[in-house]
Formats: C-alpha cells, structure tokens, sequence
C-alpha cells in the first residue's frame, strides 16, 4: 500500500504506520519466569551449551537479562535512556547477580538507571528471531524482582513458566499467572530438575500441578494445561556437545516444538490480524472515498447530496472535536484520570506503608548478626535507590501506556467515522488483542520506545535525567561507612539502621515529591506536565489528520457538483482508474482474510 499514491486519496492515519512497524519486527521475545531457584536462569544456559547467566542456590538474578540469538558474542549494560555500555562475560554476575549485589552493593550508574542486561549469544535450538528474556524469580525476599516480571510480560510473543517437581504450585503462582493471562494466553509450562526424581513420581507431580491449573485451562490458548518435563543438565550436554542421544534424554524437542508453534501463532494469530485490520480500515476509507467520487461524478444532484452528507459531517467533527468538543472535553477528562492514577501511585511508592520501605524494615528486624547488619549499611541507599528507580519507571510507563491507549482510540473512532460505509472487506476478529494491546506490546521498548503517535517513551526520556545517579550518590554518602561503632550489639545496630532507612527514604521522597526541578516544578509535576503536553499535542495532530481529511473529500465532491458534464465524465474517468488500480490491494485482503480464517481454524 506504501507504494500507491493518488490525490485522490485519504492520508493514512498513525495506526497504519504502527502496523508497517509490526510487519517489520524481527525479533520476538520469550519470557522465562517462574519463583525463586526454580532453575530458570539454568534452563537458559542448557539452551546455549554455556554456562553464561549466574546461578546460584541461592536467589541469582536480580535483573533482566535479553539473551539475542546471535552467531558471535557480546553483552552490553542497556540504560532506561537507550545508551549502553559494553561489559565482559565475567562482569555478568557483578550487574546481574543478586548474590553479588547483596555482598558488594548494588551497581552504580551515574546519571543512568539500568533498564537491562543483553546478551548476544549462539542458542542453536532456536530460531534467530527468538530472543529470550531471563527474569527474577518471584516470592523472592527483594520486592522489586516481581514488578521487574510483570513488566516484562506485555512485550512476549510467549511465556515459559518455570516450576518444579519438589513442591506443588502455589497461590501466588497460581495468582501471577492469572494476572499473566490478561496480557496473553500464550503460557507454557516446563517442569525443571526432573533428574532428580524417578519417572512415576514426576508424573505424579505433573498431574498434581496440571489439576491446580485446571480451572485456567478454558482460559489458555490451547484450552488446556501441558506441563513438559527437561533435564537441565542433559539438554546443557545436548547443546555443548551436539549430541541426539542428550538432546532424547533431555526431552526438549517436544518443547521446542510446542514454543514454535506458540511463538507462530502469536505472530500469525494475534499480531498479523491486528495489522490486517488496520490496513483493512485504510482500505475501508479508501473504497469510500472512490465510492463517493465516482456516485458524484454520475450527476450533479448525487454530487450536492454527497457534499451535503460531507458538510454535516464536518460540522458534526468540529462539535465533537472542536475547541470546547464533546469528545474533546471527555479525552481531557480520561487523561486526567491517569494523571491523577499516576500520582496517587506515585505518592504510595514514596510511603512508608508501600513494600519496598516495609520488607527493608523487615530485613532490618530480622538481623542476626553484627557482620549481617554492617553489610547492610554498605549495601541499603544502593538498594533503596534501584527498587524505588525501578518501580518509579513501571509507574510512569503504565500511565503512559494507557494515555497512548486513550489516543489510539480517539483516532480509532474519528476514522470510523470517516468512514460509514458498507464497502469493505469484513473485519477479522478471531485475536486475542486489540490494535491497541498490539502498537503499546510491539513497541521496541528495547532500543527506542517508538509508538504509533511518537512517544518516545516519557519514562525513558524522563529517567534520562540525571535523577537517579544523583539519588543513588546522595544515598550512598547516607550509607558508606560504619555508622555506629565496631563494638556495638546488634540492638544498636538495628536502630541506626532504621535511623539510616528513614534518612534513605526521605531524601528519595523529597526528591520526587518536595524538591523543585526546573521551572520551579517537583520531579512528579515535571512528569505530569510532560505527559499533558505530549497528549494535547498527539491529539491535536490527529484532530487536524482527520479534519483535512474531511475537508479534502468536500472539496474533491464540491469540485463534481460545478463540474459540466464533460468535466464530471473526465473525473468519473480519473477516479474509476484509481478504483482499478486499488482492486489488487483489495483482493489481496481478501485473500489474507481467508489465509487469517483458516489458520485460526487450523490451530483451534
């Protein structure tokens, strides 16, 4: 479509580039996530034949690791701001380790909140268009790993959930991934650290967890609860070694089946129809619009009744999307209603009663040691400041989420409104999401957070500022140190530390809430302001896409209704040449119509 130019036809709206920016994403993610120790970090490893992420017995990953599918080798710190930072193999576990942050303190980053680590690594079992996502575990001790998950769920094309023979699943499983399923259905289950166990009891196992599961089944894609058993170690030998005889005992082929086949189906299925549809609303607006020319074209009365029906229309426009507009006026009240959502949320973050001040107030309690409690005061401003960073960006993300939401159905319905008519290929509805759900999942978060209406992701933008390196310095000048004396019991050492939490918190709450940045303006109003400006802006770009748009069809039927009949015949000609011109794109939708049906009816 992108090649077809006539004057006679309507601008595309934003949403048929967002659809040109599905088609052309080249990569796909696959969320491994599961609780604590599960092995999930370990099955990552088994799939590249190294030994590349940390692990542990105790919790490992304390941030998200990216693992690209890539021939040659490389890791890189990636920022919120989208600038990176090339690391060694060895430094892993220094970044991405919680082992080594609890021992060492959280890493710090000047002027930068660390967004995630990639790796760029061979994994031979799976295409180069899979990528992998290593998560922190849930239920772990640290708050923020299970918000770092969540995060991370609206951007997969999949989702391994990792679990294990030991202990049957519980609720907070059970409840993570109900959550999980709102966002896509596309969930698989694998069993780890089946070596451990003879084969009837991890069958019994299996069936166990698969009745917890049964009341989700009707709501997965596949209407039912497979859980797929892998040797670890024997598909890590598989991959290392290239050997079939590990690759059967590891039993990952039947796994690796089933993920390609999920992985297709989410681009076939659920992205592919979000696209066909938006082009097919072009399409829709298109045939509309040679509908009209050429019914104007036939006589001067049919032309004055189409510029008659175009002018109520405009009029009906400007009522609901003028200055003081219906619409305008209810779009203003929607994005205000995230607004106050974002600061209501923002101002429980920076509570004393919100989890991250409450479970290091627990830490603190739980201390047992003199040694324990020291290496707490060197690790807790570095701690405090990435939880807080992190659950900071989530915030402002989601808020921004929904606010883009707002405007993709603003623009939805002006073009519907454009175009009422009964001249179009019928809509394909057999998907999971809505265009919406599609452009706000498929952006590429990752390098530059590009949208449909060109934000460029006000989290990212606004963590760019040097907010957090100077929180985290601050903090540390509250934390380095030993502050109370060597020989202090550890009832001293408890409540200097509670003492250093409180300071901790308030610097980090007068950051965001009571100091002025610039324009005299707190951090939490400079991003309210931001988001405001950006959505009036957006909005007001579409209003005027879609009124040019109308005017531009008045004037091209106003233009039918003076003309002669020798003029009105050499237009008929020009727009029914158009028409023909167009009737390949139009089969074309056609036929991907009935390819889109009959894959679904394949894959139900």
């Amino acid at each position: 479509m992108t090649n077809f130019h006539s004057s006679l036809l309507p601008a595309p709206d934003t949403s048929f580039a967002a659809a040109g920016r599905l088609i052309e994403q080249e990569q796909y993610d696959v969320v491994v996530c599961g609780e604590v120790k599960k092995g999930k970090s370990s099955f990552i490893n088994a799939l590249m034949g190294e030994e590349v992420l940390p692990t542990n017995t105790q919790v490992a990953t304390s941030q998200v690791f990216r693992i690209i599918n890539s021939d040659t080798d490389e890791y890189n710190l990636v920022f919120t701001d989208g600038t990176r930072q090339p690391i060694s193999k060895p430094e892993l576990s220094k970044y991405g380790s919680q082992v080594d942050a609890d021992m060492y303190g959280e890493p710090i980053f000047k002027d930068h909140q660390l967004d995630y680590i990639e790796v760029k690594h061979p994994i031979p079992a799976l295409p180069k268009s899979v990528a992998l996502v290593d998560t922190p575990g849930l239920g772990a001790v640290y708050a923020a790993h299970e918000q770092i998950t969540r995060n991370y769920l609206n951007k997969a094309a999949a989702v391994i959930f990792i679990i294990d023979p030991k202990n049957p699943i519980v609720a907070q499983e059970k409840a993570f991934i109900e959550s999980a399923m709102k966002v896509t259905k596309r969930i698989m289950f694998v069993m780890t650290k089946t070596d451990n166990y003879d084969e009837g009891v991890v069958q019994t196992m299996i069936s166990r967890d698969q009745a917890i599961l049964a009341p989700l089944a009707k709501q997965m894609a596949t209407n039912d609860i497979a859980i797929w058993p892998v040797s670890n170690p024997n598909l890590f030998k598989a991959t290392s070694e290239g050997s079939n005889l590990q690759l059967k005992k590891s039993k990952f082929a039947p796994i690796r089946d089933a993920l390609l086949t999920m992985i297709y189906n989410t681009i076939g299925l659920d992205i592919n129809a979000s696209v066909y549809n938006s082009l097919n609303s072009y399409n829709t607006h298109v045939m509309k619009t040679l509908d009209e020319l050429q019914k104007s074209a036939k006589s001067t009365s049919a032309a004055k009744e189409l510029v008659e029906q175009k002018q109520r229309k405009q009029q009906e426009f400007v009522k609901e999307w003028g200055s003081n507009g219906s619409k305008i006026q209810q779009t203003n009240e929607n994005v205000k209603l995230q607004l106050r959502g974002l600061e209501n949320n923002v101002r429980s973050l920076f509570s004393q009663t919100h989890p991250i001040y409450k479970n290091m107030l627990k830490e603190i309690e739980k201390l047992g040691s003199c040694d324990e409690a020291e290496q707490l005061s060197r690790t807790m401003g570095g701690r405090l400041a990435n939880a807080y960073g992190k659950a900071w960006k989530d915030i402002v993300q989601r808020c921004e989420g929904e606010v883009e939401r707002i405007l993709v159905d603003c623009n939805s319905y002006m073009s519907s409104k454009e175009t009422e008519s009964d001249v179009t290929v019928e809509k394909f509805t057999q998907k999971e999401r809505t265009f919406a759900d599609s452009i706000i999942a498929g952006r590429n978060v990752y390098l530059t957070g590009a949208t449909a209406f060109g934000l460029t992701s006000l989290a990212f933008s606004l963590l760019a500022l040097p907010v957090f390196g100077a929180v985290i310095g601050a903090l540390l000048g509250i934390g380095l140190g030993t502050i109370v004396k060597r020989d202090a019991d550890i009832k001293q050492w408890k409540q200097q530390l509670k003492e250093h939490l409180n300071k901790c918190y308030l610097h980090i709450h007068d950051d965001f809430l009571v100091k002025p940045t610039k324009g005299n303006l707190t951090r939490l109003q400079a991003t309210e302001d931001a988001i405001q400006h950006f959505t009036s802006d957006a909005l007001q770009k579409l209003i005027t896409l879609h009124k040019n748009n109308l005017d531009k069809q008045t004037v091209l039927l106003e233009e039918r209704a003076q003309a002669d009949a020798a003029k009105r015949k050499t237009l008929a000609a020009e727009s029914a040449k158009v028409a023909q011109q167009w009737k390949p794109i139009y089969d074309n939708l056609c036929r991907a119509k009935t390819l889109q049906t009959e894959f679904a009816q394949a894959n139900k």
